[in-house]
């Protein structure tokens, strides 16, 4: 099902929209990025990397971003010092800086200085960097819709939209002169509480940056993310009754449903390996397979779901655009830096060595 209503209020002190399926939250836009996908900026090579048929390009940016041969303007690796127009695939993460593409596309915010449309066609605009070449460069030359208003174009473009609740006076006026056909679903929230609050989003929001995520019968999926890939298991959990066979194929059914939501609501991407409840008949995994296209694939990212490893497990990829909703929200843990592990007590090797105070 497509998001059929969007509330708009602030998260953890940042302008927040949250999307809903017939009351589920099942997307979440969080504006903090100064540096968003589809900005245009006007950047200079920085350095070239042959080897790895890229360059890395200054956009005045923190890090200098990527440009691959293959997303060039012309399929040719700039040459070091060269001007060049790019847009933003995907925003910095860690220690990678963003992904751009000399292709331009999608529309835009603000217009381009020079009377470019900021409507932007499938292909690169000639010489537009010799052209805009005579002011500061890097800079940026043009701004791509912010989180907000990227999740309002998917929901509107989904076809099931019927309201939008926004609890700031001043955004939903912004957003009336904005988006005019929008303007008969905006309606202003009138609760005394917090809208958020009252309509059990920021619970909602706790319960997605937990790893653990309850599934019915008993079920729950556990969910880990790393830095090489996101590993999501599937544990049947109390389930298995009378016959295990039905109550494991039952539970792969519920976690498929489940995990395309978790996708898309913590924004998980890259490649993802699924350890589902072991089944060997096909047309039982062709099942699993087939949910988990349907609930994955909004039709937004890039998505490749690559079958069953012979190890059992399900691997698939989907399009990275920035950090996952945990990256965004949860820092690193001060005692175990980040690895999800502490030192256990220590504990007497030998019977006969007298034990510390703590351990009498």
């Amino acid at each position: 099902m497509p998001i059929d209503e969007v509330l708009i209020s602030s998260y953890a002190g940042t302008a927040c929209a949250a999307g809903r399926e017939r009351g589920m939250l099942v997307a979440l836009a969080l504006d903090v990025d100064d540096l968003r996908v589809c900005d245009v900026f006007l950047g200079r090579v920085s350095r070239r990397v042959p080897a790895m048929g890229g360059a890395f390009v200054d956009i005045g940016q923190r890090r200098s971003g990527l440009l691959m041969a293959a997303d060039a303007a012309d399929g040719r690796l700039p040459s070091d010092g060269e001007t060049v127009v790019v847009q933003v695939l995907r925003v910095a993460e860690g220690d990678k800086g963003p992904k751009l593409t000399g292709k331009l596309t999608g529309k835009l915010t603000e217009e381009i200085p020079g009377n470019f449309n900021a409507r932007l066609a499938d292909t690169t605009l000639g010489d537009l960097a010799s052209v805009l070449a005579s002011g500061p460069i890097p800079r940026r030359l043009a701004r791509g819709p912010d989180a907000i208003e990227a999740l309002l174009q998917h929901a509107d473009a989904g076809g099931a939209l019927r309201s939008i609740v926004v609890d700031d006076p001043a955004r939903l006026v912004r957003l009336r002169a904005t988006w005019p056909a929008l303007a008969s679903r905006l309606q202003p929230w009138r609760g005394q509480a917090s809208l958020f609050e009252a309509e059990g989003v920021s619970e909602a929001i706790e319960a997605a940056l937990s790893p653990r995520v309850p599934l019915p019968g008993g079920g729950k999926l556990i969910i880990e993310e790393t830095a090489a890939v996101v590993a999501i298991d599937v544990d049947l959990g109390s389930e298995a009754g009378s016959s295990a066979k039905a109550a494991a194929l039952a539970c792969n059914q519920h976690a498929a449903a489940a995990i395309g939501r978790e996708v898309r609501l913590r924004d998980l991407a890259g490649r993802i390996v699924i350890d589902f409840i072991p089944v060997r008949r096909p047309a039982e995994r062709a099942k699993i397979l087939a949910a988990l296209q349907a609930v994955l694939d909004d039709g937004e990212r890039a998505l490749k779901i690559g079958g069953w490893t012979r190890t059992g497990l399900v691997e698939l990829t989907r399009e990275k655009r920035g950090p996952s909703l945990a990256s965004r929200l949860l820092g690193v843990c001060p005692a175990c830096a980040g690895c999800g592990r502490v030192h256990a007590p220590q504990q007497p090797t030998d019977p006969l060595l007298p034990m510390s105070g703590e351990q009498r």
